[in-house]
C-alpha cells in the first residue's frame, strides 16, 4: 500500500488534479498512482495562503535531479507546441512530483 504524499495545493491545483486523475487512460500508470497519493494527502489552500516557496501551477521553479546541473521551469497544467524547453508540465512524472512542494523538499 502506498501512503498519501503530504502537500500543499491551491483549490484550482487540486481541481486539475483530479479532473486529470477522473480522465486518466491508465488508472493503474504511475502517474494516476501518483495523482492518487497527492490527492490523499493534499492540505488545501486558498491562492492566498499558499507560502512564496510551495510550487503551483504557473510557478517558476529551479530545480535539480540528482547531481545533474539546477534547472528552471515554468510548472504548468499541459505542454504548450512552441514553448519546448520552457516548462514542465503536470502530465509528467517530474512535474506532477514537484507540485504541492516548498523548496527544500523532495
Amino acid at each position: 500500500m502506498t501512503h498519501p504524499l503530504p502537500c500543499r495545493l491551491t483549490t484550482k491545483d487540486y481541481a486539475v488534479l483530479e479532473t486529470m486523475l477522473e480522465r486518466s487512460l491508465e488508472p493503474a500508470g504511475d502517474l494516476a498512482t501518483l495523482l492518487r497519493r497527492k490527492l490523499a494527502g493534499a492540505d488545501i489552500r486558498l491562492n492566498a495562503d499558499i507560502p512564496a516557496d510551495v510550487v503551483t501551477i504557473n510557478s517558476r521553479v529551479l530545480f535539480q535531479v540528482d547531481d545533474a546541473p539546477a534547472t528552471t521551469r515554468i510548472v504548468a497544467q499541459t505542454p504548450v507546441d512552441g514553448v519546448v524547453g520552457l516548462l514542465l508540465p503536470i502530465t509528467t512524472m517530474r512535474g506532477l512530483a514537484l507540485l504541492g512542494l516548498a523548496e527544500g523538499e523532495s
